[in-house]
């Protein structure tokens, strides 16, 4: 149970995290391009205008006059550049629909162009649901005589921390819950030995 807890509160949290990050990403691209140059790959990825956009030409071996936009146009790396650039081309129109296209060409060296085009509202909205489900299961009431930090039962339990999570808990409110006494105070020994005849 404490490892599910725990475990909840790190999805929960980086959850959050993420989606903060991408709504925040989202109103950058509507004023800059975000473009990161793969080093290894003739590849791309691009968040502009509300997307993130995926795309590379691969088979290629660096001969002829093959521009990939905006492969071509980058170093390897992280770059922000303005909207509209002119080296990044993204049509508006495909601002709230994915797109996937890829073209093969050439014959004696093949090459393969891909293209995918994610809005960003669509990972934001697959992460925002089960976040929110896992911030709703935190917060919800846990009934008494269960432990308030994981929820294990505490009934029949006086010994004053939760088994499960190792929590202090409050033992004579259990006892009253269960109707059982408080223990005898511990009496001295002149309490139990009787009175000597004088």
């Amino acid at each position: 149970m404490v490892r599910r807890s725990k475990t909840r509160r790190v999805l929960k949290w980086g959850g959050t995290a993420v989606c903060v990050m991408l709504v925040g990403l989202f109103f950058l691209s509507l004023r800059c391009c975000v473009v990161w140059r793969f080093s290894h790959l003739h590849a791309a990825l691009v968040v502009t205008n509300g997307n993130a956009w995926f795309t590379g030409l691969f088979g290629w071996r660096g001969g002829g006059s093959v521009i990939a936009y905006p492969v071509d146009w980058f170093p390897a790396g992280w770059h922000i550049c303005a909207a509209g650039d002119s080296r990044v081309y993204l049509p508006s129109d495909r601002r709230w629909l994915p797109v996937s296209h890829h073209e093969t060409f050439g014959l004696t060296d093949p090459m393969t162009y891909v293209e995918f085009i994610v809005p960003l509202w669509m990972p934001l909205l697959a992460l925002a649901v089960p976040t929110a489900i896992l911030w709703w299961l935190d917060r919800r009431r846990i009934p008494p005589g269960h432990c308030q930090i994981c929820g294990y039962n505490l009934t029949g339990n006086v010994s004053g921390r939760c088994p499960e999570c190792g929590t202090p808990t409050d033992p004579e409110a259990e006892r009253r819950r269960c109707g059982k006494a408080p223990p005898a105070p511990a009496t001295g020994a002149s309490d139990r030995d009787p009175p000597s005849a004088g």
